[in-house]
């Protein structure tokens, strides 16, 4: 009964005092300012772009799609290699935390895969754990699929439309 009472006080007072602490770190200044250095909207200040462009710009290098204006153009290859860059660091460039990761992700995928492999030349398709296949399939595709999108913007527009644009 006594233990019940001190976790409601304690739910009751430290909660909000906890709350009334954190509040007051300044870890939350540092966030602000990092959202005030953003490298995207700086890019399409840079370029000249509207908001509207600006939209144009990012849903072009997310779908991975061509675009007609030059400044738009060139934003949008300027944005997808940063974002290119940002989420597909090089060996060299990638944290120590994201080299493990990769490791441990490529080793898990070899195991799934080699595993299923095994599975079905031994014993057969129906032994076969196809949700882990789909597990390997949802974590692997997504990343492989942005990073083509990536690629095929910038291939896109690094090079189209320069002639007989009067800007």
């Amino acid at each position: 009964m006594t233990a019940a009472w001190v976790t409601i006080a304690l739910l009751v007072l430290g909660v909000p005092l906890l709350a009334f602490w954190v509040g007051g770190r300044r870890f939350w200044g540092r966030l602000e300012a990092r959202a005030a250095n953003d490298p995207a909207s700086e890019i399409m200040r840079r370029h000249g772009l509207t908001t509207g462009e600006a939209a144009a710009v990012v849903d072009a290098v997310t779908r991975g799609a061509a675009l007609e204006d030059r400044r738009q153009r060139a934003a949008a290859v300027e944005l997808a290699e940063l974002t290119s860059r940002q989420l597909y660091p090089t060996w060299d460039e990638a944290s120590n935390w994201r080299r493990v990761g990769l490791v441990f992700t490529v080793l898990w995928v070899l195991l799934v895969v080699g595993s299923a492999v095994f599975t079905a030349v031994f014993r057969g398709l129906g032994e076969v754990s196809w949700l882990h296949l789909v597990w390997v399939a949802a974590v692997v595709g997504p990343p492989l699929v942005q990073g083509a999108k990536l690629r095929k913007t910038i291939a896109l527009n690094a090079t189209s439309g320069d002639e007989g644009d009067p800007a």
